[in-house]
């Protein structure tokens, strides 16, 4: 009976410790501007990056000055290949100067072992700052520099040729990691499990 009890609380405790465990927030922001360059309407300034380890990516922030009230359609491409692997639809948005422009919520796993390159399609014309060379490491997400860029609104394809700068963005999202506290019950329940095993029945 007692075997049976400390099974199942170290079952419980096993799983709970591989389910992800969200950490939902900011993950990345691009240092500040160093310069803003003129985009026409359904272009982009495109950021790359890698992870080090999976995160589910939730929200994209870029900043951005419209030129009037328009509409922005956040992208997703494979770096190496071109490949448009996510796009947002489009969100509308007020000309309110140069703020960072938040998309609405989704899902998107980031994995290891992929460049990805990110950006916003704009219905309107725009200034975009950059920062220039580009490049930076926020724990296990790093933005690479040598930006790319895309075209078109509701049919982005991507640019390959590589530039030397970053736009600025901001990634919100999760992280699945199990914390130290779940870890330490997980090894007590299997600390238990073998004492009882050694108990005469």
């Amino acid at each position: 009976m007692r075997h049976n009890i400390l099974l199942s609380l170290v079952t419980t405790v096993a799983l709970y410790c591989l389910s992800p465990n969200s950490h939902a927030g900011l993950l990345f922001e691009s240092d500040a501007a160093s310069a803003t360059a003129y985009r026409v309407a359904e272009s982009s300034i495109m950021t790359r990056f890698e992870v080090a380890a999976p995160y589910t990516l939730t929200q994209i922030a870029i900043e951005m000055d419209l030129f009037g009230d328009g509409a922005l359609n956040f992208v997703i491409f494979n770096s190496l290949t071109g490949d448009l692997l996510f796009q947002s639809g489009l969100t509308a948005f007020a000309d309110d100067g140069m703020q960072f422009k938040l998309s609405d919520v989704f899902s998107f796993e980031l994995e290891t072992g992929t460049r990805y390159a990110l950006g916003a399609m704009s219905s309107a014309n725009s200034y975009q700052p950059y920062v220039f060379m580009g490049g930076k490491t926020v724990g296990d997400i790093s933005s690479l520099g040598g930006n790319q860029n895309a075209i078109g609104l509701l049919d982005p394809t991507f640019q390959d040729p590589l530039n030397s700068t970053d736009a600025r963005v901001r990634l919100y999202g999760n992280a699945s990691v199990p914390t130290p506290a779940t870890l330490a019950l997980l090894g007590l329940g299997l600390a238990g499990l073998g004492c009882s095993r050694r108990r005469p029945g």
